[in-house]
C-alpha cells in the first residue's frame, strides 16, 4: 500500500508541486517518496484505530468490519490531504524584494 502512496505523492508533486519537486535531488527522489509513502501508511493505520474507536457491546462482526472500513477511508482521506496531496509551498510564490520596493 505504501508503494501506491509513494507513487501518488511523486506524481502529485511532479505535476502540482513542481517547485518543491525540483528541489529534491534527482538521485534522492525515489527514497524520499518511498519514505513519505511509508510514513503516510503508518499514519493511516494509527488514525484508523483512533477513528474506529473501541468495539461496542452487541456489535456483530459485519458491523465491526464496516466501522473499521469507514474509519480507514476517513483516515486515508485525512492523511492524503495532510501529507500526500498538498499544495505547493507558499514560499515559492512570495514576491522578490525588488518588487515590493517598487510599490
Amino acid at each position: 500500500m505504501s508503494d501506491d502512496l509513494a507513487w501518488m505523492a511523486e506524481d502529485h508533486w511532479r505535476t502540482v508541486r513542481r517547485f518543491s519537486y525540483a528541489e529534491i535531488p534527482e538521485d534522492q527522489r525515489e527514497e524520499f517518496f518511498a519514505d513519505l509513502g511509508r510514513r503516510a501508511e503508518l499514519q493511516i493505520e494509527a488514525l484508523t484505530l483512533t477513528m474506529a474507536g473501541p468495539d461496542t457491546e452487541g456489535e456483530d462482526p459485519e458491523q465491526r468490519r464496516r466501522r473499521y472500513a469507514q474509519a480507514r477511508l476517513d483516515a486515508r482521506q485525512q492523511v492524503l490531504g495532510e501529507m500526500i496531496l498538498v499544495d505547493e509551498d507558499d514560499r515559492h510564490f512570495q514576491q522578490p524584494g525588488w518588487w515590493r520596493r517598487l510599490k
